[in-house]
């Protein structure tokens, strides 16, 4: 199997993550909450005081930051060119979730704000926001990788130190910024740690597939059983650490539905198209299982992935890219006819059907709660049409993308 394309890339893989630093997966490197230069401060005052405006019974966000961020001081610009890469991000985070509160002004948001799809952010915000979002090459959204993945900090480590995965314990991290007051803003910490639980498996799913490039390359499929026992195994701590924190006593059905996951959605529109959310949609880690695993993309939440991928870091897609053209294992499984082997691969995307099943059902459960009247919103989208079905809606397409997943099986 050496000489096709597809083996060539498949050992580019394993190169491009030594050359790219994907030591921590899709998340970032050193522990977020750096501290930014004081030129910035009155950025960080704001982000500590945000809860204070938006949340649960409060006045709204704009009048405040309208009024301290009616200008921008353009001497900022060499302040933010000479930002290290870590720095850049941190105030990306910041920027990101100021802007992502004023889209909304106040939590829950007025019911006009569901069909707002263009709005004038102040100009201290929005400028610093346009040229980091550009610089990393993303949307101008609120996108998963700046207000959710690099939304938390550890216990027992400082902002900007090295960590790893064993770092990464439910009892360790905590969430970085919030906008909500309690009672909600654990609730928000529980649903936000989820994804970053989740996605802290990465740099282990890594491990397993640049492993097993690597034995397919050989021929070698006790190295390649290895692999793929493994990363059974990391896929299902994926799913236990998911159902750790999303439940009933973590997370309120009524208070997700009404005040918790609102403020990722987007909905307004640049260039002629409306822009999402943050949402799952932009794992990185579970994108990574299905390429690898090189299961289809025809089914409605399959397309919607891949369409995300566009909120990713350029680096982040360039890897998926190169997984999608790299789809050698489940050839390889089929002709090697080992029964071992089959039997591995096929446990793996049993493991991920669980967990998609369990996702499915925690999904349809939460999103069945009724919005008064309000246009029915999943993370990241609001579907105004959707009436009250969105939780039948959501399990359907589910059930498509479950249905995808069983047939990769070999």
């Amino acid at each position: 199997m050496k000489n096709s394309e597809s083996d060539n890339l498949s050992m580019y893989f394993s190169t491009f993550v030594q050359e790219n630093n994907f030591k921590n997966g899709f998340l970032p490197q050193c522990v977020p909450g750096i501290v930014l230069p004081d030129s910035l401060f009155q950025y960080y005052n704001c982000i500590q005081s945000l809860s204070e405006y938006f949340s649960v019974s409060c006045d709204g966000v704009r009048p405040w930051l309208d009024k301290i961020f009616s200008s921008y001081d353009y001497t900022l610009d060499k302040v933010i060119d000479k930002l290290t890469q870590e720095e850049k991000y941190e105030f990306l985070t910041i920027l990101s979730i100021l802007i992502q509160s004023y889209r909304w002004d106040k939590c829950p948001p007025a019911s006009a704000e569901y069909k707002r799809n263009t709005i004038i952010f102040p100009k201290g915000l929005y400028t610093p926001w346009k040229t980091l979002s550009h610089h990393f090459s993303l949307p101008l959204s609120n996108t998963y990788y700046s207000i959710i993945a690099s939304n938390w900090t550890l216990k027992d480590k400082k902002p900007g130190d090295l960590y790893t995965l064993s770092d990464m314990r439910a009892d360790n991290i905590k969430l970085l910024y919030s906008w909500l007051k309690p009672p909600y803003e654990e609730q928000l910490a529980h649903f936000l740690l989820s994804f970053v639980e989740l996605e802290s498996f990465g740099a282990l799913v890594i491990d397993c597939i640049t492993k097993a490039f690597s034995a397919i390359w050989d021929n070698n499929l006790g190295l390649l059983k290895v692999s793929l026992s493994e990363l059974d195994v990391a896929i299902n701590q994926i799913n236990r650490a998911f159902n750790k924190r999303i439940k009933i006593k973590n997370i309120s059905i009524e208070d997700w539905k009404e005040i918790i996951h609102i403020p990722f959605g987007w909905g307004i529109i640049r260039d002629g198209k409306r822009l999402e959310g943050a949402s799952g949609m932009q794992v990185g880690t579970l994108a990574m299982l299905n390429s690898f695993f090189g299961i289809a993309s025809d089914s409605s939440i399959g397309k919607a992935t891949l369409g995300s991928r566009v909120y990713l870091l350029p680096k982040q897609r360039k890897l998926l890219e190169i997984l999608d053209n790299s789809n050698v294992l489940r050839t390889f499984v089929m002709e090697a006819k080992n029964t071992e082997l089959t039997t591995l691969y096929n446990k793996n995307l049993d493991s991920l059907v669980r967990w998609r099943v369990s996702h499915q059902r925690r999904g349809h459960k939460y999103l069945a709660h009724p919005t008064n009247e309000m246009p029915q919103m999943a993370t990241g989208l609001t579907l105004p049409d959707a009436g009250n079905s969105i939780d039948e809606i959501f399990y359907d397409e589910m059930e498509d993308r479950i249905t995808e997943t069983r047939r990769t099986m070999v």
